[in-house]
């Protein structure tokens, strides 16, 4: 077997100092850059789940997502610091996620919760960067492995997600790590790194249902590897091919341990998820997708929780939701877009960065490289090829770059052979100075603010990012202490009381009730203070607001400019004619009354009627009217209503259901037919 020659970084104690020195920088750095960040949308449902599993041990809370994160957060948040209190039922997922808000914000100290959740994603993430690091070194040396730590450190994306209790960050660093694991095995065959392996996809299926890519993307690698390896000698081939499944085995056992190896998200055996699991697999599309979970519920194979969050993630993130996308300046409606997660990589890495990758890989397959480095190189190269290969056929183009962070774990290893050629050129005075010619270049980058936020020049950079995207990677709502700073510090004084469009979850319960910022709600207003369609004073929007969108596009926004900004939330002052924002409120309302025991039909009316004279091509605003008069009785106009919705629907699948409703209010009696769920909902 051929093995590389030795460097000095090669000797683990030389290797470990300045690795963990690394990622010491790395932590300060990122908190440093995100230190004015709050929660993002989906930390409070995350901790909030965490705590309840460790109080309760039941997982009916936000089983969207598999429990390793929660737990950490949990343990971080116990109950001398976090108060939660069971839930009486929970229906749909709007319903939970207003138990979540008043848990977090109501009967919690948010700030408190955050600043200890996030000093343990430090820990956790941090260890996990070691281990990747560990990893790359048992693979490639100490010189890559450096390289690549160097890479993950200095990329904006990478810091940005370190200390927020989200999944993308730990799915992207142990799927990388598992493959890198499964080389090393395949190269030595050792008990130890056969253990490791296990545990690495174990903790991968645990963190997030995209780990079950990486875990099917080892267990084919793994296996054809043994076999040809052993193709000569049958019996050994079999004692490894078993040994190998036996670990893939300790893999699942693993995630059904964080689910504490019970099938039932309940103690008592009866369903408490915001809605039953036969209704979350009907409501997935593809034949075959909707067989399977079917069959993996009836076999219990994986864990109820694990299953129901499958089948959230395939119709939500894979068949896609009634959802626009907005990207490199276009706007499409349901339509796979091949090349977008390509395009999200390449403007959000910095473009130093890339081009050290595009090097590194050239230098991997060069013709004196080791032929082992070859195999390996391309094994990670093609656990990046499969990843984007999903995702190029998802519709899960609204969650932006993160989706996508295991290519970055990639193409830090492939940086890392670009680091160790510079530091081994013969005069290495060039190669350094090349090396502090890159860092120069990354300044921006490594001192950039509020990174989640960071976009290169490509694109305008971060400052003019949002008029190109409208994603999760231009903001996820961690402005809110900065909107309610900047409410108290600039306009309270002037006696100013400004309109706030942001994510409406934060508005209520986060800057009017926990921060008590002085402010009227443009999203989900109190009372009936609905915005008017002219709108004068001082509005804080979200800067997506002002990119085009099919329904709620506010163009004299997009056309004025802001008077100043909050990372991406853009301040205007003076009037302007919205009656989109106006219509979206009608429409939240109307969307929160039907929700109640005995909804107020002739008042759900009113705000329906308003909202369409206002904007007619919505359709969720003529389905909801449509199961108005369905729930009244009233077919024809429930007909009218549908088929409405359904012109204003854009070519997508959804068009069809509208088709199937109209078919049934035709021919079916009324009562016999249930009224159609908003297909825009997660």
């Amino acid at each position: 077997m051929y093995r590389p020659p030795k460097y000095r970084l090669d000797h683990w104690r030389v290797f470990v100092t300045p690795a963990v020195l690394l990622i010491g920088v790395g932590v300060l750095r990122s908190a440093w850059a995100t230190r004015r960040d709050g929660f993002t949308i989906d930390e409070p449902w995350h901790i909030t789940a965490g705590v309840a599993y460790l109080c309760t041990g039941e997982y009916y809370l936000n089983p969207e997502h598999p429990p390793l994160v929660k737990l950490i957060a949990g343990l971080a948040a116990p109950r001398s610091v976090f108060r939660f209190v069971e839930p009486t039922s929970l229906h749909d997922k709007n319903t939970e996620r207003r138990f979540v808000e008043q848990t977090m914000y109501e009967q919690n100290d948010a700030d408190l919760v955050q600043s200890r959740v996030r000093r343990a994603m430090y820990l956790f993430n941090g260890l996990l960067l070691l281990g990747f690091a560990l990893s790359v070194y048992r693979v490639f040396g100490g010189a890559v492995a450096l390289g690549a730590l160097a890479f993950a450190l200095i990329d904006p994306t990478v810091a940005a997600h370190w200390p927020v209790v989200m999944t993308d960050l730990p799915v992207a660093i142990l799927s990388v790590t598992s493959v890198l694991l499964c080389i090393r095995l395949l190269r030595e065959w050792t008990k130890v790194d056969l253990c490791l392996l296990a545990i690495a996809l174990g903790l991968t299926l645990s963190s997030k249902h995209s780990g079950l890519i990486s875990f099917g993307f080892v267990a084919a690698f793994g296996l054809g590897a043994l076999l040809w390896q052993s193709r000569r000698n049958r019996s050994l081939a079999l004692r490894r091919s078993a040994a190998f499944l036996t670990m893939l085995g300790c893999a699942v056992a693993i995630l059904w341990c964080t689910y504490r190896f019970r099938y039932s998200e309940s103690k008592t055996q009866e369903e408490k998820f915001n809605r039953m699991l036969d209704s979350k697999i009907e409501d997935v599309r593809t034949p075959i997708w909707r067989s399977s979970l079917k069959s993996l519920a009836a076999w219990r194979v994986l864990p109820r929780s694990y299953i129901w969050g499958l089948a959230d993630i395939v119709r939500t993130g894979m068949e896609g939701r009634a959802y626009s996308t907005y990207a490199f300046g276009k706007l499409t409606f349901m339509k796979r877009r091949p090349l977008i997660f390509p395009g999200y990589i390449v403007v959000r890495v910095p473009i130093a960065l890339t081009l050290l990758s595009c090097f590194g890989c050239l230098l991997a397959f060069r013709r004196s490289a080791p032929g082992v480095d070859k195999i390996a190189t391309a094994v990670l190269l093609s656990l990046a090829s499969v990843l984007l290969i999903v995702l190029m056929r998802s519709n899960a183009n609204y969650a932006g770059v993160r989706h996508a962070l295991t290519v970055y774990f990639v193409m830090a290893v492939l940086c890392g052979f670009a680091m160790r050629f510079l530091l081994q050129l013969n005069r290495r005075a060039v190669g350094v100075a090349v090396l502090g010619l890159i860092v120069g270049v990354c300044t921006p980058a490594l001192i950039v603010e509020r990174p989640w936020e960071y976009h290169n020049i490509l694109v305008g950079g971060t400052g003019q990012a949002y008029r190109y995207f409208r994603n999760d990677g231009i903001d996820v709502g961690q402005r809110d202490k900065e909107i309610a700073e900047y409410c108290r510090r600039k306009l309270e004084p002037a006696g100013e009381v400004p309109y706030v469009g942001y994510y409406p979850s934060l508005i209520k319960p986060d800057l009017v009730s926990y921060r008590h910022a002085k402010l009227k709600a443009l999203d989900n207003p109190s009372g009936e203070e609905f915005p008017p369609a002219t709108l004068s004073g001082t509005l804080l929007v979200h800067a997506s607001g002002a990119a085009p969108a099919i329904w709620s596009d506010h163009k004299a926004l997009r056309e004025a400019q802001p008077l100043d900004r909050i990372g991406n939330v853009l301040v205007y002052r003076g009037t302007y004619y919205l009656p989109n924002i106006r219509a979206d409120a009608l429409f939240d309302r109307a969307a929160m009354l039907f929700e109640e025991p005995s909804p107020d039909f002739p008042r759900i009316e009113t705000l329906l009627k308003e909202g369409l004279t206002l904007r007619s091509n919505d359709f969720s605003g003529w389905m909801m009217l449509g199961n108005l008069h369905l729930l009244r009785g009233e077919r024809e106009q429930a007909l009218n209503a549908y088929q409405k919705a359904r012109d204003s629907t854009p070519p997508s699948p959804f068009r069809t259901l509208f088709e199937e409703q109209v078919t049934r209010v035709s021919s079916q009696p009324l009562d016999a037919v249930k009224p159609m769920r908003d297909p825009g909902i997660e």
